[in-house]
């Protein structure tokens, strides 16, 4: 009489496996980096800029953004700081919005908002030359009064989705019901015919008034619709659009060959990114300067089915996103 819910029991594990599955999780982000910072890195200490994350949410989202998006930044920021640090990197300033760390001041407001907004542009940049690291945009020089090898930039967009539960527990809930109602009527049909077979004809028949209906039992999935957003990031049109020329400018370092756009980004803008759907997206890309040069040391960047409102997604995009990011040899640390 068991076997039946055994062997429900057991297809429900089974089936759960594979409905609970997440949406595909990128082992790691698109990345390049120049050869010698790859392989020996002469770089020791590192200042972070101020977080550059976008954030917009689907239509009645009923929680704070801005709580949201402070909570999402500086998850991000305390994964970065201890990725550098067990890289060999020594963390220089961190540097706020308007150009303080605590040491002092590392730029102006104007010349901070400038270079967050050029570095914000690079990987739009990068996507159109894949494999090279492009020369950025640089209106200030970096480092000057922290002394530091490089700074990092950090940005990107998050769209944020109203809580829902996921499709695959959707799934299963109705697998388990159904699973459970073919269990009780094979049950009963077992013990009504136990009872059967020890009873007199005139008892045959009566266990008519225990019959479980399973008509209702299953939950419908026809109105479920699951709006995917772009799953790649660069869209050549798409930017080229917020691109100004800038070919014929120099930046602080003297570099004449300009291949990064001035303005800065409005993803929020962007018509290609999701504005709708139930499927949270975010969006990071890292960018490593080289303090000394004004050169790009290494970029990487990556979409991922991730909402900033979870702590521990956010936290993973952020370690996902380091994986690729060169560590100091203990030959190069310990000089």
């Amino acid at each position: 009489m068991l076997r039946p819910l055994v062997a429900s029991l057991t297809t429900t594990a089974l089936l759960a496996t594979g409905c609970t599955a997440d949406r595909p999780w990128p082992a790691h982000p698109v990345a390049v980096s120049t050869q010698a910072f790859a392989h020996h890195a002469e770089v020791r200490t590192i200042d972070v800029l101020p977080l550059d994350l976008q954030m917009w949410a689907e239509p009645g989202y009923g929680g704070d953004l801005e709580l949201v998006r402070s909570g999402a930044e500086l998850s991000i920021m305390n994964v970065a700081l201890d990725a550098m640090a067990k890289r060999n990197y020594e963390v220089g300033a961190v540097i706020d919005w308007n150009g303080d760390y605590p040491g002092g001041n590392a730029l102006s407001r104007d010349d901070l908002a400038a270079t967050v907004g050029s570095l914000g542009r690079y990987g739009a940049a990068t996507a159109e030359q894949p494999g090279q690291l492009p020369v950025p945009f640089l209106p200030a020089r970096l480092g000057s009064t922290t002394g530091s090898d490089a700074t990092l930039y950090v940005g990107g967009w998050s769209y944020v989705a109203k809580k829902r539960e996921s499709t695959g527990n959707q799934v299963l809930q109705a697998v388990v019901i159904g699973l459970l109602i073919i269990s009780v009527v094979a049950i009963i049909a077992a013990v009504t015919s136990s009872k059967s077979g020890k009873s007199s004809g005139k008892h045959s028949g009566g266990g008519g008034g225990g019959r479980v209906s399973g008509g209702r039992g299953g939950l419908g999935h026809g109105s479920f619709t699951a709006a995917r957003g772009a799953h790649h990031v660069h869209r050549a049109g798409a930017f080229r659009r917020g691109l100004s020329t800038t070919t014929q400018l120099v930046d602080a370092f003297g570099h004449a060959a300009i291949d990064v756009a001035l303005s800065t980004p409005d993803w929020g803008e962007d018509p290609e990114l999701p504005r709708s759907g139930d499927e949270p997206q975010m969006y990071l890309e890292m960018t490593l300067v080289d303090n000394r040069t004004g050169l790009a040391l290494w970029h990487a960047h990556q979409i991922f089915p991730a909402s900033a409102a979870s702590a521990s997604e956010t936290a993973r995009v952020a370690r996902t996103m380091l994986t690729r990011l060169p560590g100091r040899t203990t030959q190069t640390a310990g000089r």
